[in-house]
């Protein structure tokens, strides 16, 4: 279970950090068509959905009653349903001001280390007192983890879209 969640995680993290990377800098703040958060934006909701993870993970803890897996199918369902629009809570809005990508990308690299030393070193079975996922209620370590992976995910596939936009903007 750790192995899995341990290599998932990287990997979601370090993919999403890649194709920030390849997103040229004076295009971070593009906004690749209408309704469209810029790649900055999308990245900026990212960190501010685990900014507060090693706090959540690390405090308030207790032993779960029910199966410490039990929301992770959900979960997967729930964010990677590319076709469903979901509307972001207040607190993870990103910023209307320009954003640079260097800081971004320092700032998924930080979370990713608290984050992969985390997985290795505690018990991911314990419930998270210090966070409820709405309509969930407390989830576990492990199940608040693989909610990362899956929203990390679905805003990497945002983030290539844009890219790919953004790049056939400029051959034109």
């Amino acid at each position: 279970m750790k192995n899995e969640t341990y290599s998932r995680y990287d990997t979601t993290l370090l993919h999403i950090i890649a194709v920030l990377e390849s997103i040229d800098r004076p295009d971070i703040n593009t906004i690749p068509f209408e309704g469209s958060w810029t790649a900055g934006q999308v990245t900026d909701h990212v960190v501010k959905s685990m900014d507060n993870m090693g706090h959540v993970l690390r405090n308030s803890t207790q032993p779960t009653d029910r199966p410490y897996d039990q929301h992770k199918a959900m979960l997967e369902k729930v964010f990677l349903d590319y076709e469903h629009k979901m509307k972001s809570p207040d607190f993870i809005i990103p910023t209307n001001d320009p954003l640079e990508k260097t800081e971004l990308i320092d700032k998924l690299a930080t979370i990713r280390e608290d984050t992969l030393d985390a997985i290795a070193t505690l018990d991911l079975t314990e419930m998270c007192m210090s966070f409820e996922m709405p309509g969930m209620g407390h989830i576990t370590r492990y199940e608040f983890i693989w909610f990362t992976i899956y929203h990390t995910q679905r805003h990497t596939q945002q983030l290539e879209k844009i890219k790919e936009v953004l790049d056939r903007s400029q051959e034109q």
